[in-house]
């Protein structure tokens, strides 16, 4: 492969002027790796087992220890084992830093550097497809899924099928196809269990809470946000994306008891942007359905604070939204207008039509007292809301904290 360092390289050159900038302050580390990787697919290189490992410790140390242990265990509830699962959470963890380009020229590179087993071959032929998928190459990504699955089908692999089969679940989600996407993911999460492919299964639950909760079965969704928390197994990252999703839900069924607990929490454990924002939105909603005006209150100025930050668009115009409507619930008009504006700019600036439309149907007057909804829930549900109200409440922050931009 005459041009390999040029292919690592240039891919994540791409990368960078897409983002602005670098990705991560291990940059470095992740490009010494990747071209050690590169360099082993040249003419005349060994592919064997010692030139693995050598290049499994860089990769390794481009990720860090604890990522590296979080990640295994996230993957397969245990650590790691061989170097090719080390050089496969190396790819995964480049992968979730958004830095999608140097991910794809890693995952195409390992298998013509070393000679895997087949199961190692279909990890990365699964992964690739999430990557393509990411990357908006979706008939690329659905025959690497398909690629998977078959060689799932021919070793036995639970773990191959899992992953095909989530895969391919998450196109159907994407095309608008729900049914299939539900018979995928139920596939994906029954092979995951029995792998014990504790990321996976997670991924499978929270596909079907999605088309549950698209459906208007929020009961269903409640049990499916629940299970995917309990295959979180005390991850923070995963475990504050559950607790919000799960909050919403409880909002939507009138518990705000329950999401204003859950949602306090999450915003406590300092996530992501994109779910910081997505609870502060929320937790504005059900405080104004309870005449909460100090929490309303202390939410509007997190929210003011955090706007001159660098953002998710797309989240900060639903939450910007969300304060608009909560504002309009308690009759305060001006500031209801001011985050309907913000969020209709932001709306047309980057062409989200949906926040632009309802944006622009708000309508920005006190209504009057709504009807309280009554929403039909079955045991499984009304059983995790007992779950959620045995919880220990969190006091509020006293200021947010947020993580990184991106996170697995």
């Amino acid at each position: 492969m005459c041009d390999s360092l040029i292919s690592i390289t240039s891919a994540y050159r791409k990368d960078c002027t897409g983002s602005g900038g670098e990705f991560s302050d291990r940059a470095a580390d992740w490009l010494r790796a990747a071209l050690a990787i590169e360099a082993e697919t040249l003419p005349g290189k060994s592919r064997d087992a010692a030139a693995a490992d050598a290049v499994a410790r860089l990769a390794a140390r481009a990720v860090g220890d604890s990522e590296l242990r979080r990640y295994a265990r996230l993957e397969w509830n245990r650590d790691v084992r061989t170097p090719f699962e080390a050089l496969y959470l190396f790819a995964a963890h480049v992968e979730h830093a958004g830095a999608l380009e140097l991910a794809d020229a890693i995952v195409a590179l390992v298998p013509s550097a070393f000679v895997l087993p087949v199961q190692d071959v279909g990890r990365f032929t699964a992964l690739r497809g999430r990557i393509s998928r990411k990357r908006g190459l979706n008939d690329f990504a659905r025959d690497q899924y398909l690629a998977t699955w078959r060689m799932g089908v021919t070793t036995r692999s639970d773990e191959l099928r899992a992953r095909a089969a989530l895969g391919l679940g998450t196109l159907a989600q994407r095309s608008g196809n729900y049914p299939e996407m539900v018979r995928f993911a139920r596939r994906a999460a029954r092979f995951a269990a029995r792998a014990q492919l504790r990321f996976v299964e997670h991924e499978a639950h929270r596909g079907q809470m999605t088309e549950a909760a698209k459906r208007g079965d929020f009961g269903g969704a409640i049990v499916e946000a629940w299970r995917a928390l309990e295959c979180a197994g005390g991850d923070p990252a995963l475990e504050a994306v559950d607790r919000q999703s799960l909050g919403q839900l409880l909002l939507e069924v009138g518990d705000h008891a329950g999401a204003r607990k859950l949602l306090i929490d999450v915003l406590r454990r300092g996530p992501r942007p994109q779910v910081t924002l997505a609870a502060l939105g929320s937790l504005a909603v059900t405080a104004a359905n309870t005449r909460d005006d100090r929490l309303l209150e202390w939410v509007f100025g997190q929210v003011d604070r955090l706007r001159g930050a660098r953002l998710p668009l797309y989240e900060l115009a639903s939450t910007l939204l969300e304060c608009a409507q909560a504002a309009s619930i308690r009759g305060w008009i001006p500031a209801a207008a001011s985050y309907r504006d913000d969020s209709l700019r932001i709306a047309l600036d980057n062409q989200f039509h949906e926040f632009a439309i309802k944006a622009e149907s708000l309508a920005l007057v006190a209504p009057p007292p709504a009807a309280v909804a009554t929403v039909t829930l079955g045991t499984p549900a009304r059983k995790v809301i007992r779950r959620v109200a045995a919880l220990k409440p969190s006091p509020l922050p006293r200021r947010l904290s947020i993580g990184a931009a991106t996170s697995r």
